[in-house]
């Protein structure tokens, strides 16, 4: 929670932020963390920073984490994320850095994901 809580605490120390996003990276290639991950809000502030951070390596890894967070077989969690804004947010990202491969790539992963789950959620 620290660690997230870091990626919106410090704003204007953009080297700060790409740590924290990378630690958090790191932590969600564990399957067993990402639902810790999920409770605390990682998304959130992953989601609030993406916006305001417009280096490409930020974005890169942001993408790359919330793709792997989507990557949870849990309905409640997905919920989560959804409800944070992440699919417009992940849209408009994919569409500034249209020439970037990765974040497209994370994009699609994460946007392919939950948008399979938003379908069954809304048609339910």
């Amino acid at each position: 929670r620290r660690v997230a809580s870091s990626l919106t605490s410090h704003v204007g120390k953009r080297d700060v932020q790409l740590h924290a996003c990378r630690a958090l990276l790191r932590m969600s290639a564990h399957p067993q963390l990402r639902p810790q991950l999920i409770m605390d809000g990682v998304h959130e502030h992953v989601i609030r920073t993406i916006k305001d951070i417009p280096a490409q390596q930020y974005q890169i890894t942001a993408c790359a984490l919330l793709a792997r967070l989507a990557l949870i077989d849990d309905w409640e969690a997905h919920r989560r994320i959804i409800a944070s804004g992440v699919l417009t947010t992940m849209v408009k990202v994919a569409g500034k850095h249209a020439d970037c491969a990765e974040i497209q790539h994370y994009a699609c992963v994460l946007l392919e994901r939950l948008g399979k789950v938003r379908h069954s959620l809304i048609s339910q």
